[in-house]
C-alpha cells in the first residue's frame, strides 16, 4: 500500500470514525454498481451427476447503473441509470433524488470517482447545509454500502430480469428488503458503530422505558429495574410497570424526576 494511502486510511480510522460513531443519523454513504440483464445465480442444485443449466442473453444485453444512499436505518434515494454514470448524470441524481432526502448537517460520504467531484453537485448540497466527504483512496472496506450492493446483486441474480424495465422494477423492489437492523449492521461491520449499549439505551428511551437501580455491584452482580409510566387515567392517577433484575427498589430516581417535572408544569 502506498504510504500516502496508508496515512489517509489511518487518519480516517483513528480520527474520523470515532466521531462518526456518535452521529450515525448524519452519515449518508453513496455509491454505484452495474446491473445487467444477463446476470444469473452463481450456485444452484441439480441431481447428482448432472450438469446444472441456466439461460442468459448472449451478445445483446443491457447494462444499467444502480446508485443509492445507505443510512444507518435504510437504503435511500435509489435510482437506475441506463448505461454508465458520468458527471452530468451524477449531478441530476444529486439534485433530483438525493438532495430531497437530506437534512441540514448531513454528510454524504463517497469514493474518489472523477464524476463524483462535481462543483455543481457540491453547491446543491451546500445550499441545504450538507456536504461531501471523500473516502481515502482504495478503501471500499470503509464504505458500508458495498455490503448492501453485494446482497442487491444476489437478489437481482435470483430475479433473473431479462429486460431494462424488468431490471428497473426488480431493483426498486429489492430496496424494500433492507431492514433498519440490517443497514445498521453494515455500518457496524465497516467500523462506524461499536457501542451496542448506547444504541440499546437510545431505543429504550425512544419507547418510553426508563432505567433505575444500582447497576453492576459487588464485582459483577447486576441490580437494575425498568420502568414504564402510563398516561394519567383518572385525574392525576397513573400506573407504573416495573421489570426487575436483582433490584427491589421502586425507581426512586425516576420518580423524583417525574414529580419535579409535574411540579414545574403546575407552576407554569
Amino acid at each position: 500500500m502506498r504510504p500516502d494511502v496508508a496515512l489517509a486510511r489511518r487518519f480516517w480510522i483513528t480520527r474520523r470514525q470515532p466521531y462518526m460513531r456518535n452521529h450515525l443519523e448524519r452519515l449518508v454513504f453513496i455509491d454505484e454498481t452495474s446491473l445487467k440483464t444477463n446476470m444469473i445465480k452463481t450456485t444452484g442444485w441439480a441431481p447428482v451427476g448432472q450438469r446444472l443449466v441456466d439461460h442468459t442473453p448472449f451478445g445483446h444485453w443491457n447494462t444499467q447503473t444502480f446508485i443509492a444512499a445507505l443510512r444507518h436505518d435504510r437504503l435511500d434515494a435509489p435510482w437506475v441509470i441506463k448505461g454508465a454514470i458520468n458527471r452530468d448524470l451524477f449531478n441530476v441524481y444529486v439534485e433530483t433524488q438525493l438532495a430531497p432526502t437530506l437534512r441540514r448537517g448531513d454528510v454524504v460520504i463517497l469514493d474518489n470517482l472523477s464524476s463524483h467531484k462535481s462543483s455543481y453537485a457540491a453547491d446543491v448540497l451546500n445550499s441545504i447545509g450538507a456536504w461531501f466527504l471523500f473516502l481515502p483512496p482504495y478503501s471500499p472496506d470503509l464504505n458500508p454500502i458495498e455490503m448492501a450492493f453485494s446482497k442487491l446483486k444476489t437478489l437481482i441474480r435470483k430475479a433473473a430480469a431479462r429486460s431494462y424495465d424488468a431490471l428497473w422494477q426488480a431493483a426498486g423492489h429489492v430496496c424494500d428488503l433492507f431492514s433498519n437492523e440490517e443497514c445498521y449492521n453494515y455500518f457496524n461491520a465497516a467500523g462506524y458503530e461499536t457501542d451496542q449499549t448506547g444504541r440499546a439505551l437510545d431505543r429504550m428511551w425512544a419507547h418510553g422505558i426508563l432505567i433505575d437501580g444500582e447497576g453492576v455491584v459487588n464485582g459483577g452482580t447486576t441490580k437494575i429495574l425498568l420502568q414504564v409510566f402510563s398516561r394519567t387515567m383518572v385525574g392525576p392517577i397513573f400506573f407504573e410497570f416495573i421489570q426487575r433484575k436483582g433490584d427491589e427498589g421502586f425507581g426512586e430516581g425516576n420518580f423524583q424526576a417525574l414529580f419535579e417535572s409535574i411540579e414545574r408544569a403546575d407552576v407554569a
